[in-house]
């Protein structure tokens, strides 16, 4: 009994993709959060979106985000980076860690709010990856490193989110939250053979 119980709640979490979280901070074709799909072309620029994108119960506004932007390979080069016009102090680099500053609380009521752009060169036409993940050290005294943003508290609290990434030659969502494995009945049972 107990171990159909924990097939059954095994196979719900994996069937419905369903996972609290605060947001996440994304790659994007577009600034509205709706597009990923592109074709990179080797040796001509593609310029991406950075958004921070809430999710229904993460925080309404943001005074700050984290992260770091991690490329799959050397054929894959970060050209330059772009703050949004909206944010006030930049700090670090976007290939090793950045932390961007709002003046006030920003993107509120919003279902995601433009961090900014980031030009990429592609060198060959081969799959890569672009990943969000946790900056390093952006502001020494404020450990531990990860993805996240500051809430319009008066304290500006960390909040953890998740990173997403972006496969090329042909752009591609990847859901930080999805997994990999096949979620069929017969593969949830075939654990337990």
């Amino acid at each position: 009994m107990k171990r159909l119980s924990l097939i059954a709640l095994l196979l719900i979490r994996l069937t419905t993709g369903a996972v609290a979280n605060e947001g996440w901070i994304g790659l994007y074709t577009d600034n509205s959060g709706t597009d990923c799909d592109a074709t990179f072309v080797p040796f001509l620029s593609n310029t991406l979106s950075i958004l921070y994108v809430k999710s229904d119960s993460g925080p309404n506004g943001i005074t700050a985000a984290q992260f770091k932007l991690q490329v799959s390979t050397a054929n894959l080069l970060i050209q330059e980076f772009f703050a949004s016009p909206e944010v006030s102090a930049t700090t670090g680099n976007i290939g090793v860690g950045i932390l961007l500053e709002f003046p006030s609380c920003t993107g509120v009521d919003i279902g995601c709010l433009f961090l900014g752009s980031v030009t990429v060169l592609s060198l060959v036409n081969e799959i890569m990856t672009l990943r969000i993940v946790a900056a390093e050290d952006v502001v020494p005294e404020d450990p531990p490193a990860g993805v996240r943003v500051a809430l319009c508290d008066e304290d500006r609290t960390k909040q953890a989110v998740l990173g997403f990434w972006f496969t090329t030659p042909n752009g591609t969502c990847h859901w930080p939250w999805h997994g990999t494995e096949s979620k069929s009945w017969g593969a949830i049972k075939s654990l337990y053979r």
